[in-house]
């Protein structure tokens, strides 16, 4: 949903999902939650130079859409397995 808005997104710890996900897409800043001076620094760069929103196509690939074919697409590879 956030990379749809196609906004800068702030994205509070370095680990996890979200973090990975606006890395490899450039939509935003990844930021320690526990280093407040990062944070404001993370939030001046988004308010003076906010990054260009991701392609299309990198939204897509993280579409509620998508998400359910690939969650169909692995139940499909279990049940043949079975």
């Amino acid at each position: 949903e956030y990379l749809a808005a196609r906004r800068p997104i702030l994205v509070l710890g370095e680990g996890g999902e979200a973090a990975r996900i606006v890395r490899e897409t450039g939509a935003g800043i990844v930021a320690s939650a526990a280093d407040p001076e990062r944070i404001a620094a993370a939030l001046r760069e988004l308010l003076e130079r906010p990054p260009s929103p991701p392609p299309p196509e990198a939204t897509a690939r993280f579409s509620y859409a998508r998400l359910a074919e690939q969650m169909a697409e692995t139940v499909e590879a279990a049940i043949q397995r079975a």
